[in-house]
Order: structure tokens, then C-alpha cells, then sequence
């Protein structure tokens, strides 16, 4: 395993200091190891401070400050293994470096949302009376993948065809491989268009052993059916790497969502996301000047939606 195989290309909020040394920080790392329960946040980071100057060192035609001495030795010096190293530094720094910013974003002040911004905590089905019919302009949202979730696509269209003004849009997000599922329902939609982003960066599909090189965007109409007035481009570029606030990994990025905002809705239009996540929809209409509302089931994200929808140009 080479020692450059890990590469972190996004901003972190890592200091590296000036007078960092490698003995120091193998005899600080075994102590934290120790009581990894405790302090194993504080590991990985030094860990990581660990990894990106042992690599920088090594990357030095000349003037090394520690010729004999790469990431490896030092896996090796703190007791832990190379290969563990490597995994720490490419599985679990990136978990633990998220939950850091997610913590960040949590809003705790009283400032109050945009007035023409809004969240409520719980399941859009059981909410959906709280919402007059034929109120919306756009549902835009991303509902879960996986094949237990796919129940959800029933009640989306029965919330949009109850919710959405006539001819307005549905546009979901969508994974491969149910889609046969979906459009088996039972929907009282038009069938629009489907719409495609492409990765740069290609996931390997386990349950169809295909690499994934895009995801579909659903797009649905209440009747009557009417031309969009204006014409768009049916596939979107999403750097795959650029990805944000999920818990394991980064969900979607904002600029799609921007994209498909100024395709199938105006200026201060009413959108709802009905599955909101970590509030991306929330942020693009807040960017892009439309009314919104989130309505997200996990408790967890509520102080989070709002802790970003606060920050400027997040």
C-alpha cells in the first residue's frame, strides 16, 4: 500500500503546528489510543496531522526534516498497523470530521428563520393536512433509496396530486434500480421527463454489480398538462466528490437543486420538500429567492436545517 494512497482533497479545519515532532506525537498518540473511548476524536486527528506531513516530507527532493521516517514507520511506531492506519485516516476521519461541522452548524441562538423559510419536524403524511390542497408550486425533494423506502413514492403522489396548484411539478431525485417499481404505481401524475446528472466520480452498485455513472431525476406533472415555457437541459454535471451534510457520508450538493428550482418554478413560489434531510432545498430556495417548507422526520436535523439556513452562502 503506497503511502500516498489516501488523498484528501477538502478543506479541513486542521492546524498543523509549527513545532509538531514525530516522537512527541507517537508517545501523544499512544496515550490517546489508550483511552480511545474517551478521546477518540482527538486520535484521528492527530492521526491525520500525522499523515499530511509524513506525506509532504516524503514528497521532498531535498531538505526532509524526517528522511528515515514515512506514515508507515509511524503506524508502526504507535502500535497500530499500517493498514489500520490507512483505514482510520480513510473511513473514519472523514465521520468523525463531519460530525464535527455537523455539530458546528447546530443552531442554538434565537434568531428567527427567513420569513419566507420554514421546517417542521415529522412525517409529511401526517402533517399533510396542515397544508392547504392545490397550494404548492413545486414539491422538490429526495426521498430515500433503499427498496424498504419505496412506499414512500405512493404517498408522494398522493401528497402531490392533493397539494401541488394544477400543472405544477413533482421532482424527485430517484435511484436505478427500483424505477421499474415506481412507475408501476399507482399515480394520478403525468409522466413528465426524466432528467439525469452525471458523476465524475462512479459508485459501484453491490446489489447489480454496475457502476453507477448517473442517478435519474423523476419529474412529474399535475393535470392539465401544459409545455414548460421555457426550455431545459435534461442533464445536470455533479462533481460527486462535492457532497454535504448526510452521516456517513456527503448527500447532495446545493447547485442542482438551484438548477432544478429555476427550471420548474419562479420567484417567491411556494416549494415544498417533504423529505428534507439536511436542508438543501431549504438553502437553494433561500438562494434563489423562493418561499419553502422542509418537513423531516428525524428530530436530529431540525436544529441543523436551521443552523445552516442562518449561515450566508451555505
Amino acid at each position: 500500500m503506497s503511502k500516498d494512497l489516501v488523498s484528501f482533497k477538502e478543506t479541513t479545519d486542521i492546524t498543523i503546528p509549527k513545532n509538531w515532532d514525530y516522537d512527541s506525537s507517537v508517545q501523544r498518540q499512544k496515550n490517546l489510543f489508550k483511552a480511545v473511548r474517551e478521546q477518540g476524536g482527538k486520535a484521528l486527528v492527530e492521526l491525520r496531522k500525522a499523515h499530511q506531513i509524513l506525506t509532504e516530507d516524503a514528497n521532498k527532493k531535498k531538505g526532509r526534516k524526517y528522511p528515515n521516517k514515512t506514515f508507515e514507520t509511524y503506524c508502526e511506531d504507535i502500535e497500530i498497523g499500517r493498514r489500520t492506519g490507512y483505514r482510520w485516516i480513510e473511513k473514519y476521519f472523514p465521520i468523525y470530521y463531519l460530525d464535527v461541522r455537523q455539530k458546528a452548524l447546530v443552531s442554538d441562538d434565537t434568531t428567527p428563520l427567513p420569513p419566507n423559510i420554514d421546517i417542521w419536524q415529522g412525517d409529511f403524511r401526517e402533517l399533510a393536512d396542515k397544508i392547504e390542497d392545490e397550494s404548492i408550486d413545486l414539491i422538490l425533494t429526495d426521498p430515500p433509496y433503499a427498496e424498504e423506502y419505496l412506499g414512500l413514492w405512493q404517498d408522494l403522489f398522493v401528497f402531490a396530486s392533493k397539494k401541488l396548484k394544477p400543472s405544477s411539478f413533482l421532482v424527485a431525485y430517484s435511484g436505478l434500480m427500483y424505477l421499474d417499481k415506481i412507475f408501476k404505481m399507482k399515480n394520478e401524475l403525468i409522466y413528465y421527463w426524466m432528467m439525469n446528472i452525471e458523476f465524475t466520480k462512479k459508485p459501484l452498485v453491490m446489489g447489480r454489480n454496475m457502476i453507477n455513472g448517473w442517478k435519474s431525476i423523476l419529474v412529474f406533472q399535475k393535470p392539465p398538462f401544459k409545455k414548460l415555457k421555457k426550455v431545459v437541459v435534461d442533464k445536470i454535471k455533479l462533481d460527486y466528490t462535492e457532497r454535504e451534510l448526510h452521516d456517513k457520508n456527503w448527500g447532495q450538493t446545493v447547485q442542482p437543486f438551484e438548477f432544478l428550482l429555476e427550471s420548474f418554478s419562479k420567484i417567491n413560489d411556494k416549494v415544498v420538500d417533504p423529505m428534507a434531510g439536511t436542508g438543501t432545498t431549504l438553502i437553494a430556495c433561500r438562494n434563489k429567492s423562493r418561499s419553502c417548507l422542509g418537513i423531516e422526520t428525524e428530530e436530529k436535523y431540525i436544529d441543523l436545517v436551521k443552523g445552516r439556513i442562518k449561515i450566508k452562502n451555505r
